[in-house]
């Protein structure tokens, strides 16, 4: 116990360590990072603290920081606990990843392949990899919905009301990188988005543009939309309503040859050409496909005073 412990450090007297010390000190010898006193009592781990990877060797970590591996996606708290933030998961260098409660190196995944402990978010985790999904655009949606309800079911809170605080809040954090990461890529058009954003390392929108082989009926339809917005008579409003049905239907058509377009793109990328190339068309069509996406919605709503009379 931690009594006896202390009266042999003051008396130095020898105490053989177990298996799991010796592992633990050979491999903080070899990654060279000193050892630092864990949660659980009278154990020694590497300077390897629950999130799985090594720290800087710089500064000590401060409530707040943001450490590098997930891009600011993991955040030391005040109380100093590991949360994630909404910024966008990166995917970074390969690193060592070392379990947070056995300290063996594990592959990439929500549990230890030893101990079978949930695991933090990792260096390499994306909302692709945290699926199993390569960086593919074309997706089986089946293969997508499968994969999300297998690992929602071995993740989820309920299973872990037993465990202790940490496991329970990496449950919690898991639980809801879950969900964002399928609502993002079962959507195409989210789906290329948060690529781009993966492979350009920015979380910045995409600003809407509109088509350029429809400026010249963007600006008409601009005027009729404000004109039908003024229009204070309801009998004016319905004899301006019918061009902007026509605007509608017009720009559905384009919103259906993007969605087609983009189906084009998603097969060069999986088929690995110029990935360069294929990003800057993919933000020109998704810019297009938003401006498109926001006139069918700002008709829709203009008009729904018509349909709600």
């Amino acid at each position: 116990n931690a009594d006896l412990r202390g009266l042999h450090a003051r008396r130095r007297i020898p105490v053989r360590e177990s298996e799991r010390q010796t592992d633990l000190r050979l491999r903080q010898f070899l990654y060279g990072v000193g050892p630092v006193r864990s949660a659980r009592a009278g154990v020694r781990q590497s300077n390897v603290n629950k999130t799985g990877a090594f720290p800087d060797r710089g500064a000590p970590e401060a409530p707040g920081k943001a450490l590098d591996f997930w891009k600011s996606d993991v955040v030391i708290g005040e109380d100093g606990i590991r949360r994630m933030s909404e910024a966008l998961p990166a995917s970074g260098e390969s690193t060592k990843s070392l379990c947070w409660d056995c300290g063996r190196e594990t592959e990439p995944g929500p549990f230890c392949g030893h101990c079978s402990k949930i695991q933090p978010a990792g260096p390499k985790t994306d909302f692709f990899s945290i699926l199993g999904l390569s960086r593919r655009l074309t997706i089986d949606g089946e293969d997508l919905e499968r994969r999300f309800y297998e690992l929602s079911r071995k993740v989820h809170p309920d299973f872990f009301q037993g465990a202790d605080p940490y496991e329970q809040q990496l449950s919690l954090e898991l639980s809801a990188t879950l969900n964002r990461a399928y609502r993002t890529l079962r959507e195409p058009f989210t789906r290329a988005e948060y690529l781009i954003k993966l492979v350009q390392g920015s979380d910045q929108e995409i600003a809407a543009a509109p088509p350029q082989e429809l400026l010249e009926e963007v600006f008409e339809f601009n005027e009729r939309l404000q004109d039908f917005r003024m229009e204070q008579d309801e009998e004016e409003q319905r004899n301006l309503a019918g061009p902007l049905e026509n605007d509608k239907s017009r720009f559905e058509e384009k919103e259906a040859a993007l969605r087609d377009d983009l189906n084009d793109l998603f097969s060069r990328w999986d088929a690995g050409e110029d990935t360069g190339v294929i990003v800057e068309e993919l933000r020109s069509l998704l810019a297009q496909r938003k401006y498109v996406q926001n006139a069918v919605n700002d008709i829709a709503e203009a008009m729904s005073c018509l349909t709600s009379a």
